[in-house]
């Protein structure tokens, strides 16, 4: 048998390590080999990946795509981005996690989404937004916290963006409230959005709960108290009497002080007769 008088060179796409060998090795995935006579490959750089072998160009090496990674050299495929993360450019190492106040709910997203009004996320790495509970709100896309209804404010709904005023007749007179409170007996609000209710002023009562408006004692009837809650409350006028007993005692008065006067005066003129007895 008879020696070899030259050797062969490795073509691209193929490489040879060791001396002595009768053959050369296909580059493998993830790699490239672009010289004749190479003795090693060269691996894909992070962010790039190549799935096939015999590679003979950097151009090989593909990018990794929006949405993915290739966090390592020589890889032979791209990491999908989990839920809760993205990545909006190409041949990225790495993912990126979803800011306060979205949620990236797929795999694979380029990007996050932002939580609508009604919903806010405290956390990064979300997957959902969480909605408002009733008696808070979430006014602004992108929120990272909800909000209390003031006082004068309700909402009794999940997921809202804003509170609703109390109506005439009503109050919430606590932060974070679902309901409206209805005044009570004795008591009226006239206004929407409040925080108190108003007493039924002397003179008026109020004998329904929620009402707007309190009602005037009938004539001839008062009562003298805020809060009356019944026609009932409402009693002879005080002042009606007093109208009428005040001249009557003034006309008596004018009648006994006449009397005393011209009996007074009768007397001065006809003084009584001095009776003289005789002595013995």
């Amino acid at each position: 048998m008879f020696g070899a008088t030259n050797q062969t060179t490795c073509e691209p796409g193929n490489y040879q390590p060791q001396a002595g060998q009768s053959s050369c090795y296909n580059s493998d995935p993830g790699h490239y080999v672009s010289s004749f006579a190479a003795n090693q490959q060269v691996p894909c750089s992070i962010g790039s990946y190549n799935p096939s072998s015999s590679s003979i160009s950097p151009d090989s090496c593909i990018l990794a795509d929006s949405g993915h990674f290739v966090s390592t050299e020589g890889s032979s495929s791209q990491n999908i981005c989990l839920e809760g993360t993205y990545q909006p450019s190409e041949g990225s190492d790495s993912c990126l996690d979803a800011p306060e106040g979205t949620f990236v709910l797929n795999l694979g997203q380029s990007n996050y989404v932002e939580c609508s009004p009604g919903t806010y996320q405290p956390s990064t790495k979300q997957t959902v937004c969480i909605s408002a509970e009733p008696g808070y709100f979430s006014s602004d896309s992108m929120s990272i916290s909800q909000t209390p209804c003031s006082p004068g404010t309700y909402q009794p709904s999940y997921a809202q963006s804003s509170c609703i005023d109390a109506d005439a007749g009503y109050i919430v007179d606590t932060n974070g409230s679902e309901n409206q409170i209805p005044c009570e007996l004795g008591t009226f609000q006239n206004q929407t959005g409040e925080i108190f209710c108003i007493f039924a002023e002397p003179g008026y009562y109020v004998d329904t709960n929620a009402s707007i408006t309190q009602i005037e004692c009938a004539t001839g009837t008062y009562s003298s108290n805020y809060g009356a809650s019944n026609a009932s409350d409402c009693t002879k006028d005080k002042k009606s009497i007093f109208s009428i007993i005040i001249p009557i005692i003034g006309t008596i008065t004018l009648i006994l002080l006449s009397v005393m006067y011209f009996g007074a005066a009768r007397r001065r003129r006809d003084p009584e007769p001095v009776v003289v007895t005789p002595e013995l």
